[in-house]
């Protein structure tokens, strides 16, 4: 009897042993993926319930076992009653859906209001959204009255010593957020600006306009006085950018000058050997006791005027009339300068 007794006892023990187990239920076959299987339709698996002291620490266990699970119990340190599990080196709470508001922080331009979270917010640290060749940040507002704007505020203001170096955006045709430096929108940076003069050293160049003779003013590289010298050439200054320029011209005769050589004579602005614009020169004609004065002073002509211009027209400034004739004209003092005012 006793032989049968363990033999029994050892064919049980083996099957223990090997086999998987099911507690409860009506059928006593368990999953055959589950090694223990627990059935019931009233009833739960109670896990240990122990009173834990914090996360980082093992006790009321000897140490961490990962996978460990347990019921704590225990209100303490950063710990609160509920079902933890350790990874090995401490133990995390299984949250709950009421825990989740709770748990979950927002920062770093993140504005958590129970349980909604919301972008907009004070940056905690320096944040950058990088951007890739096929992936592209699009931020997209409504235009309805003064709302529904994209506002950057905050922004610190750049000084003289930046402005060559920093950058201003731009937005394209498309919606796309440029740069372009700074310096190329600063009032004094209008490349366009040339002044120059000559105290009556200038020389003359022959020109004919509809069988009139005409005479450009060659200033030379040493007679610019502002701006680059290299915009006016060969009697030519040529229009760097199409707008809107404020062009003057301006003739001083010193002494005595006979009247009737300028008698008829204007002074004028040309673009492309064309007159754009032109002006009587000015005299007074002196009698005294009846008797003209043949020679008087004359003080200065000059033109001032607005005109559109586009890139690349040649202005030129000119008196009507021979080199000959103008001869008279070198003991005057003749100034132009131009410069665009607007674009179109």
């Amino acid at each position: 009897m006793n032989n049968k007794i363990i033999f029994l006892s050892a064919v049980l023990f083996s099957a223990l042993a090997s086999a998987q187990v099911k507690i409860g239920g009506t059928d006593g076959t368990p999953n055959p993926n589950a090694m223990l299987e627990v059935e019931a339709t009233n009833k739960g698996v109670l896990l240990p319930r122990v009173a834990l002291t914090s996360t980082t620490s093992f006790a009321p266990l000897s140490a961490h076992v990962q996978g460990m699970t347990v019921y704590n119990t225990a209100t303490i340190n950063d710990v609160v009653p509920g079902q933890y599990y350790n990874d090995g080196s401490k133990w995390s709470r299984i949250a709950n859906s009421t825990d989740i508001p709770a748990v979950i922080t927002a920062n770093n331009g993140l504005t958590k209001t129970g349980n909604n979270i919301a972008l907009g917010g004070s940056l905690a640290t320096s944040t950058t959204i990088t951007t890739t060749p096929n992936n592209d940040l699009t931020i997209a507002t409504t235009a309805t009255g003064i709302t529904g704007k994209l506002k950057v505020t905050g922004l610190p203001a750049t000084t003289a010593a930046q402005l060559p170096s920093d950058k201003v955006l731009l937005q394209d045709a498309t919606g796309i957020l440029k740069t372009a430096n700074a310096s190329d929108f600063a009032k004094t940076r209008n490349t366009t600006v040339y002044r120059a003069e000559n105290d009556g050293a200038w020389s003359l160049l022959g020109l004919t306009i509809g069988g009139t003779n005409w005479s450009k003013i060659n200033l030379q590289t040493s007679d610019t006085k502002l701006g680059n010298s290299a915009l006016f050439s060969n009697g030519n200054y040529t229009v760097p950018s199409t707008g809107i320029y404020a062009i003057n011209f301006e003739v001083q005769l010193e002494g005595g000058v006979d009247l009737g050589l300028l008698g008829g004579r204007n002074l004028a602005v040309l673009k492309n050997n064309t007159l754009l614009e032109q002006k009587m020169v000015d005299a007074v004609r002196v009698s005294i006791l009846g008797i003209t004065l043949a020679s008087v002073p004359v003080t200065s002509t000059s033109i001032n005027t607005l005109h559109t211009l586009t890139a690349g027209d040649l202005i030129s400034f000119g008196a009507q009339g021979s080199v000959l004739d103008l001869g008279l004209l070198t003991d005057g003092k003749v100034s132009i300068h131009i410069y665009k005012i607007s674009d179109l």
